[in-house]
């Protein structure tokens, strides 16, 4: 397939429904691959991921290339680590929303920790980057010196620090987490 994105990798994040659908879809009718990122919760807590394999299904069969978001666990025997992170910190974008522009101003008090500094997410990008990261299909909020791990919608651990977390710090607070999802776990 050619077109404006011919040869480029795309992650469409909520790949599966909605609007990220018709991004996965029109991606790859412009010649992207693209990986369909789309894990939803069931009714019993475990997380599905039927719908990003389905829009899989449709780009391929158009003759496109896509993968879901489960290739984490196929990508992990070659040690590839498939993760996100749900930051909150003081960016541009954020910084204009109307409402939060006060709250994530820098303190006053230069001794004071600023939990809203974009420095205080590198830690866990960096830690996920390691190859001493065992996690994949994992999803990770992060904000100030709190790190949360999701299942589904829901952040079902949390873990905080005073100050910006170290790599170090962060791997050891993380090493009681499951490596995979429960999803991915019961397969």
């Amino acid at each position: 397939m050619m077109g404006a994105l011919a040869g480029r990798v795309a992650i469409i994040s909520g790949g599966g429904r909605g609007l990220g659908r018709s991004y996965a879809l029109r991606f790859a009718q412009e010649g992207a691959k693209v990986v369909v990122n789309s894990v939803e919760p069931s009714p019993d807590g475990t997380n599905s991921t039927s719908s990003a394999q389905a829009v899989v299904d449709e780009i391929t069969a158009a003759g496109g290339d896509a993968v879901a978001h489960v290739a984490a666990l196929e990508l992990q025997r070659y040690d590839v680590r498939v993760n996100a992170i749900s930051p909150f910190a003081r960016t541009r974008l954020t910084e204009n929303v109307p409402g939060l522009g006060e709250m994530l101003q820098v303190p006053s008090d230069p001794d004071q920790f600023d939990a809203f500094h974009p420095d205080n997410v590198a830690p866990l990008a960096v830690f996920l980057a390691s190859r001493d990261c065992r996690f994949s299909g994992q999803v990770f909020d992060v904000q100030g010196g709190s790190v949360g791990v999701y299942q589904g919608w829901t952040i079902t651990e949390r873990f905080t620090n005073p100050t910006t977390w170290t790599v170090d710090g962060l791997a050891d607070a993380l090493a009681a987490i499951p490596a995979l999802p429960p999803a991915f776990n019961a397969r």
